[in-house]
């Protein structure tokens, strides 16, 4: 990903929290020198091995599993808010139209899970999503023959990671006025995905701040 240097992000704390809220992410593979994908929620665990682990799981009748056994290195895109930027928004002129968006990319070599691992996983995808209290939906609900059969039908994947890559390109190029005045017209649009750029862009630090000051 091309990533200019005031757009990079190593904060691990913003990191996760992307990840966390727009964990239904996009594995990127090769098969012959042919790219293939999958759209996936994953579970995201920074703390397991030396740079973390990602798991999630395919059908099996889905093919890109089956190049996971050489142990290729495959890429996980996570993309989070974003949104169209119109020059009207900027104080100073003149300006273009451009798009602001967050993305992080997740390299990593993955391994097919053993079936005591792809209970394991269950057990922390399904409320990780369902949420834990009375009326939540639990997979022991079900009977241990359909659990089953419905598992042989799935593949556990686990990728350990290699690298990690964020961009958060949120006008941290642009002064501290054209920024309000992006935050002030993304607000008006009243479009939820809008709204989540402009409170990234009122989180984001500008280098250009320091210049203002």
């Amino acid at each position: 990903m091309y990533i200019p240097t005031h757009f990079a992000n190593n904060d691990n704390n913003a990191i996760d929290r992307l990840i966390q809220e727009n964990s239904f992410a996009t594995l990127i593979s090769t098969k012959n020198g042919i790219p293939v994908a999958s759209h996936l929620p994953f579970l995201w665990d920074r703390a397991a091995g030396e740079m973390g682990v990602l798991q999630t799981h395919l059908a099996k009748a889905n093919p890109q599993w089956e190049e996971f056994e050489n142990a290729i290195e495959v890429l996980v895109i996570f993309e989070g808010p974003h949104a169209y930027i119109s020059p009207r928004w900027y104080e100073s002129k003149p300006n273009v139209p451009t798009w602001n968006y967050a993305a992080v990319h997740i390299y990593g070599v993955p391994r097919i899970m053993a079936e005591a691992e792809l209970d394991s996983f269950f057990l922390k995808l399904i409320p990780a999503y369902e949420g834990e209290n009375d009326e939540s939906w639990r997979y022991d609900s079900l009977s241990e023959a359909y659990f089953r059969s419905l598992q042989r039908a799935i593949i556990g994947v686990e990728i350990s990671v290699t690298r990690v890559e964020a961009k958060f390109k949120m006008s941290q190029n642009k002064t501290a006025a054209d920024r309000f005045g992006v935050i002030e017209g993304l607000l008006a649009t009243q479009n939820q995905l809008n709204e989540g750029v402009a409170r990234m862009i009122q989180n984001q630090e500008s280098p250009l701040d320091k210049n203002e000051t």
